[in-house]
């Protein structure tokens, strides 16, 4: 498959945590314009989505327990996931606990009880965490490339793909044409 930016996108297995830097590129090149299911910030959110809906269809069927603490569970996750995919570092790492944490739970909740599938449990984790860990770098590579003067200075900014100065209302770069007013500066 061959991205807008002409790079090959290579096959990579679900468990890589490894992210090619033309693909590194393209995502922070295409971050706005990217679907929910192209980004993997959106794969993410999408994923832990999903899993919650499994987990709620169980709880609806009697087969895990409805209490407080799954209530309180979904509804971190969920307000967690609407920063997730708006950007925020923060709670792609929140996230990113909250995961190991729930996990690491019910390993050892299934270890003592003997009722679970540890295995399982294991595969869940190591599915979603690589596409956290790729959007963590996707979000620390587009900080990086955030135009650090552009808050001390109200009269001009900088491009970020060639660091050229522009004004500060300007919506394209003028020395490469890269859009300045897509970036997402959260």
């Amino acid at each position: 498959m061959t991205n807008t930016t002409g790079a090959s996108k290579t096959k990579q297995s679900i468990f890589a945590w490894s992210i090619n830097p033309d693909e590194l590129k393209y995502q922070v090149e295409q971050y706005n314009t990217l679907g929910i299911t192209e980004s993997y910030r959106g794969n993410a959110v999408l994923l832990v989505l999903a899993l919650l809906a499994f987990s709620a269809v169980f709880t609806l069927f009697g087969a895990i327990p409805l209490d407080g603490g799954t209530i309180t569970e979904w509804i971190i996750y969920i307000v967690a996931l609407f920063f997730v995919y708006k950007g925020h570092r923060w709670a792609i790492i929140l996230v990113m606990l909250l995961w190991t944490g729930d996990k690491a739970y019910q390993i050892y909740d299934a270890s003592t009880s003997g009722h679970g599938n540890i295995a399982l449990m294991i595969v869940w984790w190591l599915i979603l965490m690589p596409y956290l860990f790729k959007a963590l770098k996707i979000e620390k590579e587009r900080n990086k490339l955030q135009p650090t003067l552009a808050s001390k200075s109200t009269e001009s900014i900088y491009c970020p793909k060639c660091g050229s100065k522009e004004d500060k209302d300007s919506s394209f770069c003028t020395n490469c044409g890269n859009n300045i007013t897509s970036l997402n500066l959260s």
